[in-house]
């Protein structure tokens, strides 16, 4: 209701222990958000929100830019990480 009203929205896993982002995701979207929403609320969404849209929340030349490459769509639960990337280098590979 909130993004159909116009509302900028961003999801967190600050109480929810033991739930990752792609998870909360995942709940989003059994709650009707649409995927795009959902993925947008996680990214460049919750950066504007924070005012952090200039450094990251999307891939653009000149962004910090922290990646995880998964198995299947992250909006799974099947997914699985297979690749993490920080300050580009790999920290976990599967």
């Amino acid at each position: 209701m909130l993004i159909h009203a116009g509302v900028p929205v961003a999801l967190s896993t600050e109480s929810a222990v033991g739930r990752s982002v792609a998870m909360e995701v995942v709940v989003a979207r059994g709650h009707g958000l649409s995927q795009e929403a959902a993925l947008r609320a996680v990214t460049i969404g919750a950066a504007r929100i924070l005012g952090v849209e200039d450094r990251v929340g999307s891939l653009e030349d000149g962004k910090d830019a922290d990646l995880v490459l998964w198995s299947n769509d992250p909006v799974s639960t099947w997914a699985e990480a297979q690749i993490v990337v920080v300050g580009g280098s790999v920290v976990y590979r599967r």
